[in-house]
């Protein structure tokens, strides 16, 4: 069945999921809802519900769960510790052989998931990671149930690791949760997808974003990872999470396209406004020529020197997300326009990826720190450079033109917020669809800009009237 730009392409609930240990006692631990009082699970006092509907749609998972959580402090209980409990219940009720969602498109087994054991059993982090959980579930289950054999735990977890995916919260601010889809999971990666997924609460929604003429699993692609980066960067996060080598255009034929984009250095010649890009392919660094002058550094040393400034900017961009966690929103503020001065010295062109992520680090502590004029002149850069970087209609595109969108509007700049939020709905319907929340958001934000141009419009008149 074909599906137009926008159609929903297939929704489902998660066969397993798990709020973040860090919203608990904010979110109801069922359907993810924020709400100002949850009922604490008398028995075990650890999950937390809205409503009794939602605490008796869990009790099938909680009420063996319950029993174990008991045994052991909740301050250990991690994401990856509870969703591996999870799994190893619904082992236990026999549910991994059953086939679910209706259609026979969609419909599949927990059992028909790949696992890349072998692969994970060869990874030490990795290693390590099965072996501390599985102490802690040891102790967690006592006698109350068997666990299976090593071989079908370690299939098991390498499932959850491959097949998981993190739940956002409906403005993509937060991480909610963690989940398991059985439709979803058979859909492949592509760099350049043609469909994208949102959430709903735990619920996800996948819609094409390109006309799909065949919407079956085998001709419907995702992107798995962040793709706002250069292809070896991007190859290496599949390779080394999901054990594949991707072969999508962007990372094929589109290549140097898009690297040259993302990695975008000031052409070296002064008399030229373009700009050259980094390449490197296998262990050799090299550039890609300007597009315009076809101008490029010859010697060695200046193309390493260019490559050595492109790993600290990554750097760079790793302590930034560390200082923001930590919540020193000043010192990441300052840190972000320290680094941003230097790369701006060393001719970072204006698309360069790594210099757009940094920009929405300081953007980002800006808002925290309420400095709202400095926050929309970041906002409005990223904008810009990232609506080069990405395919036209991109989720994070969208995003960043609502979030300029609000900016503006709350400094009076109502009619840039009116073009600004006119090109996130553009994207976010399409994305999101007219029904979902955030896209509701967007109305009401442009709601807002036309009454407010509209005013602007009658004083304009009356004020001509009076002259």
């Amino acid at each position: 069945m074909e599906k137009r730009v926008g159609e929903i392409i297939c929704q489902e609930l998660p066969y397993v999921h798990v709020l973040s240990s860090k919203k608990r006692g904010e979110h109801c631990d069922y359907c993810f809802d924020r709400v100002g009082k949850l009922k604490t699970c008398s028995s075990c006092h650890v999950l937390k519900y809205c409503c009794r509907k939602c605490q008796q749609s869990d009790w099938k998972l909680h009420k063996l769960e319950c029993k174990c959580l008991k045994n052991v402090p909740p301050a250990i209980m991690t994401e990856s510790i509870c969703m591996f409990l999870r799994l190893l219940i619904r082992h236990k009720n026999g549910d991994h052989e059953k086939i679910f969602n209706d259609d026979p498109l969609w419909g599949r087994s927990f059992q028909d998931l790949m696992s890349h054991s072998s692969d994970i059993k060869k990874d030490e982090k990795r290693n390590n990671q099965f072996h501390h959980i599985m102490d802690v579930l040891s102790k967690l289950i006592g006698s109350s149930f068997e666990l299976p054999s090593t071989e079908i735990l370690w299939e098991i977890f390498g499932k959850m690791l491959i097949n998981s995916h993190s739940i956002q919260d409906q403005e993509h601010k937060e991480t909610l949760g963690i989940g398991i889809y059985l439709g979803t999971s058979k859909l492949d990666h592509s760099c350049d997808p043609n469909a994208v997924f949102t959430f709903s609460g735990p619920e996800i929604t996948i819609r094409a974003v390109r006309q799909v003429v065949k919407a079956e699993p085998q001709q419907v692609f995702i992107s798995y990872i962040d793709t706002n980066r250069p292809s070896w960067e991007r190859k290496q996060e599949l390779k080394e999470r999901f054990y594949f080598d991707c072969q999508c255009s962007l990372c094929t034929t589109k290549c140097q396209q898009i690297d040259c984009l993302m990695t975008s250095i000031k052409c070296p010649n002064s008399e030229c406004n373009g700009f050259i890009g980094l390449k490197r392919d296998g262990k050799d660094n090299s550039v890609w020529p300007c597009g315009k002058c076809k101008h490029a550094p010859q010697t060695t040393k200046m193309i390493e020197q260019l490559h050595r400034i492109w790993d600290a900017s990554c750097s760079h961009k790793i302590r930034l997300d560390e200082l923001f966690k930590q919540g020193d929103m000043k010192f990441t503020l300052d840190f972000a326009e320290e680094k941003l001065e230097s790369l701006l010295e060393n001719n970072f062109y204006k698309f360069n990826s790594n210099l757009i992520k940094i920009m929405e680090f300081a953007k980002d502590a800006c808002i925290q720190l309420e400095f709202w004029e400095k926050a929309a002149n970041y906002a409005e850069k990223v904008s810009e450079g990232i609506l080069h970087t990405f395919p036209s209609v991109n989720i994070t595109v969208g995003l960043s033109f609502l979030m300029l969108g609000k900016l503006q509007l709350y400094l009076d700049r109502t009619q840039k917020a009116s073009k600004s939020l006119k090109v996130a709905e553009n994207i976010l319907r399409v994305t999101h669809g007219s029904d979902h929340a955030l896209y509701q958001l967007l109305v009401d934000f442009q709601q807002q800009c036309c009454l407010l141009l509209g005013n602007s419009v009658h004083f304009l008149e009356q004020g001509k009237h009076k002259s």
